[in-house]
């Protein structure tokens, strides 16, 4: 599941994108989404700590969905993740292709 989103967001926001995002709430007050996981920070983040920071956001709202819902699936927690229901669609795409590759 993770993997999905990381390579959905690596394709996205490009390294050099993901520098700029770094030194931006380097030097100034905002949050912006950085780091490789695209975690919402007002402080540069390793993609390291990015995708520590993911797995923490998804577990929570992992967690929201079962006290809400029965029953669940991945694309909820990716819509989740995003609020976009474009994005969990794609993430979806994502890790179907990477489940079928494994199967």
């Amino acid at each position: 599941m993770m993997l999905s989103l990381l390579v959905y967001e690596d394709l996205n926001r490009p390294a050099a994108l993901r520098f700029l995002e770094n030194v931006i709430v380097t030097i100034t007050p905002l949050s912006l989404t950085v780091g490789i996981a695209q975690v919402k920070s007002h402080r540069r983040l390793k993609n390291e700590e990015s995708i520590r920071l993911m797995a923490v956001q998804l577990a929570d709202i992992r967690n929201e969905l079962c006290d809400k819902k029965w029953g669940f699936s991945l694309s909820d927690i990716f819509y989740g993740y995003n609020n976009s229901t474009e994005y969990a669609e794609n993430v979806s795409k994502i890790y179907e292709e990477i489940y079928h590759d494994l199967s």
